[in-house]
């Protein structure tokens, strides 16, 4: 059912879209067209829309839509069918090369590769100098003891020692009395008594050679006289006198036996009251 509400004037439709022309009576009123359910609206012939906001008359376009309020009106220029793309024309000339950029931020550290191959080995190089001597190291542990040697050879037979003995005393720089018998040892004072100053010998044998010295002579017509004592009895063979004011010594050529362990000593027995004196005597026991 259409409703008439106003006049209109034809509109021209030129090549698929609506030309807005601009040659129509004012309007009257509004056209109300609604058409059956299932049906459309077909007009036939030429339309005229003078009211066009934005139309200057008659002029040819492409009508736009405005959704928010409805109406008509003309498009943009550059609104309209694209056309076909022209051919590519030719490559222009290549501009200048630009100015190099600043350096960029250094990227990561990329992952280590893998090993190459161990190369040869080079040349030994020279001896370096000898270094200065260590300290001196403790001292290890005492290492076991080592097997006994085989026994040497026997060696030479030594010389022959001494076959004979000598025996030494004296009075230890004391002199003897000038009226009294006096014993002499090894080194003691005089004594009136043998077994004071009397020592044993080491070896027995054939006892000789009694030889007497005092540090001075006994005085014009004095006299001391010297007899070997053993184990306290005097020995006649052994011995001798120093007389006069010359002779400070004397010596006895006879022999004796006695045995390791014996005792000696040397009696002086004074006479015509002598000068006192120190006296030293030896004899020599011949095993």
């Amino acid at each position: 059912m259409i409703t008439s509400r106003l006049r209109f004037a034809p509109v021209a439709a030129a090549s698929g879209v609506l030309l807005a022309t601009v040659a129509a009576p004012a309007i009257a009123a509004d056209i109300t067209m609604s058409p059956p359910g299932g049906g459309g609206v077909v007009i036939n012939g030429p339309i005229s829309l003078p009211g066009v906001p934005g139309s200057t008359g008659q002029s040819g376009g492409v009508v736009c839509y405005e959704v928010s309020t409805g109406l008509l009106g003309p498009c943009p220029a550059s609104y309209g069918a694209t056309g076909a793309t022209g051919p590519t024309g030719a490559t222009g000339a290549t501009g200048a090369t630009g100015a190099t950029g600043a350096t960029g931020a250094t990227g990561a550290t990329g992952a280590t590769g893998i090993a190459g191959p161990t190369g040869a080995v080079g040349p030994a190089g020279p001896v370096g100098a000898v270094g200065p001597a260590g300290p001196v190291g403790p001292i290890g542990p005492v290492g076991a003891t080592g097997a006994t040697g085989a026994t040497g050879a026997t060696g030479a037979t030594g010389a022959t020692g001494a076959s004979a003995v000598a025996i030494v005393g004296n009075s230890g720089g004391n002199s003897l009395s000038a009226t009294q018998i006096r014993y002499v040892g090894l080194g003691q004072a005089p004594d009136g008594t043998n077994s004071n100053v009397a020592f044993p010998v080491p070896v027995g044998g054939t006892v000789s050679s009694l030889q007497v010295f005092q540090n001075g002579a006994s005085g014009n017509g004095n006299t001391y006289t010297y007899t070997l004592m053993v184990n306290g009895t005097a020995v006649g063979a052994l011995n001798c006198a120093i007389t006069g004011n010359s002779a400070t010594s004397c010596s006895s050529s006879g022999t004796s036996t006695l045995a390791a362990g014996d005792t000696v000593s040397l009696r002086a027995a004074p006479s015509s009251n002598p000068s006192t004196r120190a006296v030293a005597w030896s004899v020599v026991i011949t095993p």
